[in-house]
Formats: structure tokens, sequence, C-alpha cells
């Protein structure tokens, strides 16, 4: 997996029972010492806990800053392997592309450091340090809101016209992973980034509308997201909410399928 040019240091660190790789925006090379301690701080139970269920996401301060800090799950045997040697880890991939999203102006919390827990040579923890946005999730403000912001909405939807124009789709796309009013001048955030594609031609059509799909389940909203991007885009509403809305029968059915599957793999292994 080839990942975009970034001007980033690395460092290795022994430490008792393993290795800690650091990945550093060198912007942030007055952090190095504290970074370094970062797995003993967070054990000790520092900071404020903003999300918790399969990653963890704690608010801290570090020499002096505001970060967020994402743990992600522990890496099982085969993750270790892939991750070890043929798959950069989301942490870095989290990283790297904070950094060519800022590059391509779309703005999106700047990434700080990739930490890496190594245990015989192997990667079984990581960390991702970004600046601590004071953006407010875009979620509750559109999907549980009956009368929502028909202006905020238009806005999203020009939005995602410009990142695809300048060779950037989250795949990933949807509501939790956008937050907006971090600043006047920036009305949307990009987080969770760490499944986006980038390109210096345009997005194929199908791509953009497998894109659009994955935005919201709402078909009321995503509809006029659909629409506002085709308008601006200057292709056909009509024809391209024909197209979403079929993606998100066929997504939805997979999903359902998947759950399906889940469910009765769950109820063997109970009854075994």
């Amino acid at each position: 997996m080839n990942l975009p040019d970034a001007d980033i240091i690395t460092t290795t660190a022994r430490r008792a029972a393993d290795t800690l790789r650091l990945h550093l925006n060198p912007v942030y090379l007055f952090m190095d010492a504290e970074l370094k301690q970062l797995p003993e701080t967070w054990n000790r139970g520092e900071g404020t806990t903003l999300h918790e269920g399969r990653n963890t996401v704690r608010r801290m301060r570090l020499a002096g800053v505001d970060v967020a800090v994402k743990r992600y799950k522990r890496l099982g045997g085969l993750k270790r392997l892939i991750y070890t040697f043929f798959r950069p880890t989301k942490a870095i991939r989290g990283l790297v592309y904070s950094l060519e999203y800022r590059r391509r102006d779309i703005p999106s919390p700047e990434g700080i450091a990739a930490i890496e827990i190594l245990r015989g040579g192997m990667v079984v923890d990581c960390y991702l340090v970004t600046v601590m946005s004071r953006g407010r999730n875009l979620f509750p403000e559109l999907v549980p809101v009956e009368d929502y912001d028909r202006n905020r909405v238009s806005n999203l939807a020009d939005f995602l016209v410009t990142m695809h124009r300048r060779g950037v789709m989250n795949t990933d796309t949807n509501l939790s992973n956008l937050l907006v009013d971090a600043t006047p001048a920036t009305p949307f955030e990009c987080i969770d980034i760490n499944r986006s594609v980038f390109t210096a031609e345009n997005f194929s059509y199908r791509s953009i509308v497998r894109n659009l799909a994955r935005v919201t389940h709402r078909r009321d909203l995503l509809l006029t997201i659909v629409m506002r991007y085709a308008t601006t885009a200057g292709l056909h509403p009509q024809a391209m909410w024909d197209d979403v809305a079929a993606e998100l029968d066929r997504f939805e059915r997979k999903i359902a399928m998947r759950n399906r599957f889940k469910t009765i793999f769950r109820k063997k292994r109970t009854n075994h």
C-alpha cells in the first residue's frame, strides 16, 4: 500500500519489555519526550475520555498543547503480521493522510504523531495524536433532527464537491466523521480519515455515487445532499439520486446479510 509523501521523522526507543516507534510531524519536535512517555501516561488513566468503543479517544494536554489521542484496538495475531510487514498501521495512515488533507487544503485536525508499540518485532498497539479540534460532531445536528438546517446541508454538499475536485475521498464518509464550526473560517473538518484515497485526476462517477451512498441512511436528508451535490457539480440531480439510492439499497442489503450471518454464527457458538 503506497502512502502519500510526507515529511515525518521516525525514531525508536527500547523499553523494558518492548520497543516504541515514534513517527513525528517535525513541526512538533518539542513534544518528542512527552510523546515517548504517552503509553505510560495513558495507562495511568490521564486525560478525558471522549469516545470508548472498539477504539478509545481521549483529550490530553502534552507540552502545553491540547491534543486528541486515539488508541486503536490491540492487534491480534494475524493483524500483527499484516501491520508489521504488509500494511501501514491505521495510526500511520491517519498521520500521513492528515498532512495530505492539509496539503490539498481540506480541513482536518493536524496530525502530530503516530506511535507503535512492538513486542518480539511485531506491532501490538498503536496511537494517533492530533491537534484537538474545537468542532462539534455533525451527526447529532442533522440525523435525529426533523427540521434540520438546510443551509448547513447545502454547505456540506458543496464541501464534498470541493473534496472530490481536489482529489480527496474518505471512503468511510459519514456524518459521524465530520466536525462543524471548528473555527469561523472552517465550517467542516474531516476526522477518522485512514480509509481515504487520493488522486491527481478526477474520481469516477461510480466511485462518487458509492461514496455519497455512505453519507447517511436517512433518505430524505441524503436526497437533499445528493441533489445539491449534483447541481454544484454540474450533473443531473434526479439521475444521480436514482443511482445513489440504488447503491444505498445494495449497501443496506449487504449489511443485513452480514448481520444475519453474524447472528447465526453467534448462535452456533452459544449452542456448542
